[in-house]
């Protein structure tokens, strides 16, 4: 039954993503921001990470024996995700400190809250499946790192609006890579110890 409820959530999580790239997308037309290009972008590589989680549910429906295996491999697959898109952010973060470029403030602020209510919609989706597990940890911590970004590109479209001082954004986009890094990391140390499958494992596992 729990794994209906966290294809179900999953599919929530997809839907709403689709619908987030759409708007954003349209804010990078008219808003110029490479900020909101890059949210844009970090939302499309969690779509991929959705995908392997939905992927990860089917497989087990089929081999259940197999699922802490299964699950492990999607594990791993989003640490990596995680690592490239905090790589990612960081390296257009080093990109728009050298070459800044004029925005539309107004824009890119409503276009990223927008984003940002949908990222928490998406949140409310993984926590009311109430499911613990590898996947849906992994999957959660994409869903929080996209919350984030979203509020980080919401202060710095503020500040450049208010105060013209577009580098409060670059720092707040190293700080989202840095955190992004930080979680891929703090996944890859849970599976090494085993610790995939929460509440639903087999076998005792120590919660830190």
């Amino acid at each position: 039954m729990h794994h209906k409820k966290e294809l179900n959530a999953y599919l929530g999580v997809l839907i709403m993503s689709f619908i987030i790239i759409a708007i954003q997308l349209l804010g990078v037309y008219l808003s110029n921001s490479l900020a909101l290009f890059a949210d844009s972008g970090h939302v499309a590589a969690d779509m991929l990470a959705v995908l392997v989680s939905v992927v990860v549910v089917l497989t087990i429906n089929h081999q259940h024996k197999k699922e802490k295996r299964f699950r492990t491999i999607g594990g791993w697959i989003n640490v990596f995700l995680l690592g490239i898109i905090g790589l990612a952010v960081l390296y257009e973060a080093y990109n728009r400190f050298v070459h800044p470029q004029e925005i539309n403030s107004p824009i890119l602020i409503i276009t990223a809250f927008i984003g940002g209510v949908g990222n928490y919609m998406q949140y409310g989706f993984i926590k009311a499946s109430k499911i613990d597990n590898i996947t849906v940890k992994a999957l959660e911590a994409h869903i929080k790192s996209d919350l984030l970004q979203s509020v980080g590109v919401v202060v710095g479209g503020v500040s450049i609006l208010l105060f013209n001082t577009p580098v409060i954004d670059t720092l707040l986009s190293v700080l989202i890579g840095f955190l992004l890094l930080k979680w891929s990391v703090a996944l890859s140390y849970k599976l090494a110890r085993g610790e995939v499958m929460g509440s639903f494992c087999t076998h005792h596992v120590h919660k830190h």
